[in-house]
């Protein structure tokens, strides 16, 4: 004797095996998955008919009327399953799948195989790219975290938003300045490539790159008479920084390099804290990565720390 499953047991199992499925994707699910899990067209139909589910798209159902994929993951999953075949999360994107931590981006970015006619959705960014090879992750698919970070500068707003996209990847152990690199140096074309290669000796060198900036020749860029001293020093609790000194003026820079913290927190503190000391200290900081994303915030303050001491 064959024991059927009653409707209402059914109608139970099934939505709960939904929300199962949905779960790691904030509340939505590929009708593909549901049809794998063994939930049907007709019973999809009849969760749809009855509103306790959303079509969001050809491919995407919510589970939830509520729901509209506004939050991540729901829109990055929205986005890939409706963009078109082949699509994989981009940029900043992809970096935030794989963890990315301290950092919002406004659209989605989705990447596809040239030639795919996509799908354009709103909040959606599409680019297309001659081969996608796609990180060996569970979950969304995504373009491996080193292709992503590359990628993420060149389409950056700014320098200074490219630079913070790398220190943050770095920084949160996403990947390495050395994997980042490679990835650059396996390019033909790469936006921004001469940032990118001093951004990665800043978050790789530590004391190396400190001792291989060249202050003076910054100095003869913005106009500031060059030091008479340039010398690594180290501080109290392991602090090391560049101890730079103009004698004649009797007034110096200390320019500390990368450190374990957030993105370029330091660089804002910096550039505020120097307004402070320009009115009365004579010794300014500066972080070196401010001399990369803000150099002309940074040296402004030095030509007007040594103006200064030249009236006085």
């Amino acid at each position: 004797m064959v024991t059927q499953t009653a409707p209402t047991s059914r109608r139970a199992w099934r939505r709960t095996r939904a929300r199962e499925l949905a779960a790691p994707f904030g509340g939505v699910v590929h009708r593909r998955d549901l049809r794998a899990a063994g939930i049907g067209r007709d019973e999809v139909r009849s969760e749809l008919r009855g509103e306790r589910w959303v079509a969001l798209g050809r491919h995407t159902i919510g589970i939830d009327t509520a729901l509209v994929p506004e939050a991540w993951p729901a829109k990055a999953a929205w986005a890939v399953w409706e963009t078109g075949s082949g699509a994989v999360l981009d940029g900043v994107s992809a970096m935030l799948a794989a963890g990315l931590e301290n950092f919002t981006e406004e659209q989605i970015v989705v990447s596809v195989p040239r030639g795919t006619r996509a799908v354009r959705l709103p909040g959606v960014r599409v680019h297309s790219h001659r081969v996608i090879h796609a990180a060996p992750v569970p979950g969304l698919p995504r373009m491996p975290v080193e292709v992503a970070v590359v990628n993420a500068t060149g389409w950056a707003v700014s320098d200074r938003q490219a630079a913070l996209i790398v220190i943050l990847a770095v920084q949160q152990r996403l990947t390495t300045a050395t994997r980042l690199t490679e990835e650059m140096n396996g390019r033909r074309r790469v936006r921004r490539r001469q940032l990118l290669r001093e951004v990665f000796r800043e978050v790789a060198g530590g004391v190396q790159a400190l001792g291989e900036l060249d202050f003076a020749r910054l100095c003869r860029q913005y106009d500031v008479p060059e030091p008479t001293r340039q010398r690594l020093c180290r501080g109290p609790r392991g602090r090391i920084y560049l101890d730079v000194w103009w004698e004649e003026f009797r007034v110096g820079v200390e320019i500390d390099g990368v450190q374990h913290r957030q993105g370029l927190a330091p660089v804002e503190d910096a550039l505020r804290d120097n307004e402070v000391r320009l009115r009365g200290g004579p010794v300014l900081r500066i972080p070196s990565l401010g001399l990369l994303t803000d150099p002309g915030g940074f040296m402004r303050q030095v030509r007007e720390l040594v103006a200064h001491r030249k009236v006085t």
